[in-house]
């Protein structure tokens, strides 16, 4: 008899053939043979007890999520604020089954200028397709981790064309808050500059029932001049909030920026905006 056969006699009754395998670092099916050969049985009490920690094990697997939900619920992290404005900008939660998903969706080439973002969060689902009579592609961010969907729809995201982001807005450290507003702005801000009219301006857009109080709040403190325009026709219903003026854009982007995580097209539009002196 080796001294390997004689260990494994020793322990099999103690702690099974998975258990055994590992401490011995050998084939499960080696173990196994060796159980045979000198007919070994675990015995009751490590049975029941092998039995309670395939349970448990299988229960935190389960509870793993490949996205972090801890960083969008307390532990709040730079990417983790820019998306939840993002979100809430251009993110819904849909129905899938008896479940609910979080997605995000917009052209590719800004998801993969965000790759890094979703990245330092977790593991994100990409899905690509090509919209009906559109030319760009478009891919569709997505996770369906329980804690988080019913963490945003507590926050009113489910009901978010309708209501203000008071909610999330007030848990986030003052110290991360332009991330949610650079955020927002990348999901649903445009920079516009008309050079041939010298006419600069920005604005976010929304339902045509958007609460724009949060936004409004920060504009107030900025000391940046806005005004709110709503409207009605054949085609849709809409509302923005819209800042016009060098010196106003300005103070937004000083707000927002120089954060090292924003859609670089955007910020170049704001940078052209600001360098022109007339």
């Amino acid at each position: 008899m080796s001294q390997l056969e004689n260990d494994i006699i020793i322990d099999y009754p103690l702690l099974g053939g998975t258990a055994c395998s590992i401490k011995y670092n050998i084939s499960y099916n080696k173990v196994m043979w060796i159980s045979e050969k000198y007919k070994l049985r675990v015995n009751s009490d490590a049975r029941l007890l092998i039995h309670k920690n395939s349970i448990t094990k299988r229960k935190i697997k389960k509870t793993i999520h490949s996205v972090n939900e801890e960083i969008f619920m307390k532990n709040f992290t730079k990417e983790s604020v820019y998306l939840l404005g993002f979100i809430w900008g251009d993110g819904y939660i849909r129905n899938v089954g008896r479940n609910f998903q979080i997605c995000i969706e917009c052209v590719s080439d800004d998801i993969i200028a965000l790759n890094e973002v979703f990245e330092k969060t977790g593991k994100w689902t990409f899905n690509k397709r090509l919209r009906v009579n559109k030319i760009r592609e478009v891919t569709v961010v997505s996770t369906s981790n329980k804690e988080l969907v019913n963490f945003l729809v507590e926050n009113d995201y489910k009901d978010k064309s309708k209501k203000t982001p008071e909610k999330i807005f007030n848990l986030i450290p003052d110290e991360l808050k332009a991330f949610f507003i650079l955020g927002w702005i990348d999901a649903d801000g445009c920079f516009y500059w008309n050079e041939k009219h010298k006419l600069r301006q920005f604005y976010l857009s929304g339902s045509y029932e958007q609460n724009w109080s949060i936004f409004e709040s920060v504009l107030k403190d900025l000391c940046v001049d806005y005004k709110i325009v709503r409207v009605i026709n054949i085609k849709s219903q809409y509302s923005n909030i819209r800042v016009t003026g060098r010196t106003n854009i300005f103070k937004i982007g000083e707000y927002i920026y120089n954060k090292n995580i924003y859609l670089k097209r955007k910020y170049d539009k704001y940078e052209l905006i600001i360098s022109q002196l007339h």
